[in-house]
Order: C-alpha cells, then structure tokens, then sequence
C-alpha cells in the first residue's frame, strides 16, 4: 500500500504545483515534485524536461526579481534544496545535482554547466554574484562540495573540476590602507579564473586576481594569493607578511565609507 500510495501523491502534488504556478512557469515534460516548492517573482521560470524537486528541510525556493529576468533549469535535473534570489538570469545545465543546499544570489549573472554535482556539506554551497556586470560561469561535470564563493568581479570555473570546502572571494571588501574609514579609499578587486580538471582540497581560500592554471591541485589549507601554473601542486600552510603598513592611527571617520552600504 505505501509503494503505491507515494508515487500517486508526488502525481498529485506536481499536479497542484502545475496549476498553482501555471502562469509564473514553463513546465518540461515529466517533471516531479515531491517536496515544498515556492516560486515566486515577476520573471519566467523554465523548468526543463524530468526535473525532480525533492524532499529537504526548507525545501526549493525560485525567485526572480524583476519582470526581465529568466532561471532556466535544463533536463533531468534533480534538486534536494535549491534557493535562487535572482536580480539577472540564472541559468542550470542539464543533469545538475543538488544533493545538498545550494544558495545562488546576487544582482549579477550565473551560469553552471550540464551535469555538475553540487554534494551534501555543513552550510552547503553558495554563490553570490553581488554586481550588475559579474558573471560566475561554472564549466561542466564539476563536483562542489562546501564552496562559497562571493563575487564582485567575474570568476570562472572550467570543466571537470573537484572542488571543497573553498572559499573564492574576488575583492578586500574594505581598503587595506590606513585611512579605510574614508569614503575614498579604494578597495581592490579582480576576477577568479580556475582552469579544467583542478582540484582544490577543503579548507582553502582563493583570492581576488588569481588564475589557477588546468591539472593543478591545491592543497588542505592552501591560501592562493598568486597565480597558480598548470599541471603542478600548491601548498602553503604558512602566514607570511606581504606588505609594510606605514605607522600610524587615522583620526576618526566623518563619513562612511561608500563600501558600507554595498551588499
């Protein structure tokens, strides 16, 4: 009796989701839903042939903020708990696996690759795309597990590529000069390429303005402040001074800066 009860009540609760969001979504073929499902918004929501929506706490939810805006889920796509908050399209590749919860957000662009697997991790994953003109482009058959990535400028992830507990932050996010109260003091940023078939091992960071070149391995606890060649292993468990600071207090700030009140 409960083998034939479920697999009537994931038709009847697909059935009521069709027609609840029938005006807010385009439905492939063969889509199942079989946990909590909220889409909301005034953008357009594609949701590609033999998508399953799944069981997990929270469940899925797909926002887009502006009339403008598309998510495009592609085929056989097979989503645990999803969160999209989506300012600009957001576009997911055919046979993408959300295993754990993954959080895409932001006022820029995202892009993930067909057949990527995003796994179970304490936190999930994350992508922010905090900027109008940043694109994070995730290649294809990537494995993430544990990433959070937060980006002001662009970063790029190739294809095949294995990726954990990682951290990719692409700006200082507040001036490294001494006078960082000012509402002039610059913050710098740079984009985040990763090349194909890397592997970045848990517990690390990558910084702005960083290339990790393809085949390369970054090791358990590696900080990548430099660029990385191909084809060869980084470790560096080391804190080591890159800069003198000059000596000295700032006096107090008249003003915020203008950092402070950016997402």
């Amino acid at each position: 009796m409960r083998h034939i009860a479920a697999p009537l009540l994931t038709k009847a609760r697909t059935r009521f989701y069709r027609i609840r969001y029938r005006k807010r979504a385009v439905w492939g073929k063969g889509v199942q839903v079989r946990g909590r499902l909220l889409l909301r918004g005034p953008g357009h929501i594609v949701i590609g042939d033999g998508c399953r929506f799944d069981r997990e706490s929270g469940g899925n939810t797909i926002h887009t903020t502006g009339p403008t805006v598309t998510v495009r889920i592609g085929n056989g796509c097979h989503v645990d708990g999803l969160t999209i908050s989506a300012a600009q399209d957001v576009t997911i590749g055919a046979r993408v696996h959300v295993r754990g919860r993954l959080q895409v957000d932001g006022s820029g662009r995202v892009v993930i690759g067909d057949g990527c697997l995003f796994d179970r991790e304490s936190g999930g994953n994350a992508i922010h795309a905090l900027g109008p003109m940043v694109t994070v482009r995730i290649g294809d058959e990537c494995y993430l597990n544990g990433v959070d990535i937060l980006a002001t400028a662009d970063v790029t992830i190739g294809d095949r590529c294995i990726v954990g507990e990682c951290s990719m932050v692409t700006t200082d996010f507040h001036s490294t000069r001494g006078d960082r109260w000012s509402p002039d003091a610059p913050v710098n940023t740079g984009p985040i390429t990763v090349g194909s078939n890397v592997w970045i091992a848990a517990r690390t960071v990558v910084t702005k303005g960083v290339s990790i070149g393809d085949n390369a391995v970054v090791s358990i606890g590696t900080i990548v402040r430099e660029d990385v060649p191909p084809n060869v292993i980084v470790s560096s468990h080391e804190q080591r001074v890159v800069k003198e600071l000059p000596h000295g207090s700032p006096s107090a700030p008249t003003a915020w800066p203008t950092w402070w009140t950016e997402p």
